[in-house]
């Protein structure tokens, strides 16, 4: 692969044609390699994906003809799974075991010192707090948690 442009002084920088600066002439053309397989790479995509678009195309003109709307019959399919789906299954289990909790007792975690602490003490309560609100979360048994006064801004 002869790159064209000035002749390179072996240990010295490359500067390509574009006069971009290069560690060495083999970098130069590693790199140039490394353009060329990229662009080589979405050209490729551009075409399986101009295919895709061509073969869908075909598809829904070869329903419409027999009678058949498939982009209505999508859209409805669409619908109907979204009308279906409402909240996940942990979503759905969470607040399951949260609604039994509603009977049981509240955990209060008193944040009003907040003030009194240094970063890495915030850091680590709030740390604390994100454990308890996601071991409770999981928990077969879980209880109310509740963290009182805590300020606007407060990290």
């Amino acid at each position: 692969m002869d790159m064209p442009g000035p002749s390179h002084v072996p240990g010295k920088p490359f500067t390509c044609p574009s006069g971009v600066l290069y560690p060495s002439k083999k970098a130069f053309k590693k790199h140039q390699k490394a353009l060329a397989l990229a662009e080589s790479h979405r050209r490729r995509k551009e075409r399986e994906k101009a295919g895709r678009r061509e073969k869908r195309t075909r598809h829904i003109e070869e329903q419409r003809l027999l009678g058949r709307d498939v982009l209505a019959e999508e859209a409805a399919a669409l619908a109907a799974a979204a009308a279906r789906a409402g909240p996940s299954k942990t979503a759905r289990r969470t607040a399951e075991r949260m609604a039994t909790a509603a009977s049981r007792f509240t955990i209060a975690i008193d944040m009003s010192f907040d003030a009194r602490m240094t970063a890495k003490e915030r850091g680590s309560l709030a740390r604390q707090v994100s454990h308890s609100y996601a071991f409770n979360r999981r928990s077969g048994r879980p209880v109310n948690l509740a963290v009182a006064d805590l300020e606007e801004g407060s990290e």
